[in-house]
């Protein structure tokens, strides 16, 4: 009787033991994940913001690629040339993907705001700021998400 009893404590114990070992590896896969998620998305970030506020070539017009930009982002001059960008799977700027990262993608919004109170309130007219978004998922899954502002006033400072 005895040794059933320990049989089944030690039983329990060890199921608890394979059951939270699992948990962890999960939990340390999912972290590798959410660490390169945000690397992939600063590296966006980083490529975007030192970039002209207005297109330093052709007149304002609406956002996005304008004539003689893309298909790789090494053609891009302005920030609102990243509007509605999806990186599936995440590409470098001469447009090689970027290795094992076949389930990844990112994704740009870039949106015309105003400061309102200290927020960014959308804006249909061009209020001196635009408000980035990238957004990096695994599969469905989002991992990361950036969101800056971009001024105007910055070109005049270059």
């Amino acid at each position: 009787m005895e040794a059933a009893i320990a049989s089944t404590i030690m039983a329990v114990l060890v199921v608890s033991g394979l059951n939270a070992s699992g948990r962890l590896g999960v939990a340390r896969y999912d972290q590798a994940d959410r660490a390169r998620a945000r690397a992939l998305a600063d590296d966006l970030v980083g490529e975007m913001y030192p970039k002209a506020y207005r297109d330093p070539v052709s007149t304002p017009g609406p956002m996005g690629l304008d004539a003689g930009e893309g298909p790789i982002r090494a053609t891009y001059d302005d920030v609102d040339d990243y509007q509605g960008l999806l990186d599936a799977p995440p590409k470098d700027m001469a447009g090689e993907v970027l290795p094992g990262l076949d389930l990844w993608s990112r994704e740009v919004s870039v949106a015309r705001v105003r400061l309102e109170n200290g927020k960014a309130v959308a804006s249909a007219a061009d209020g001196g700021f635009l408000q980035v978004t990238v957004v990096v998922k695994k599969g469905d899954k989002e991992l990361s998400r950036r969101v800056f502002l971009r001024a105007l006033a910055m070109d005049a400072s270059r």
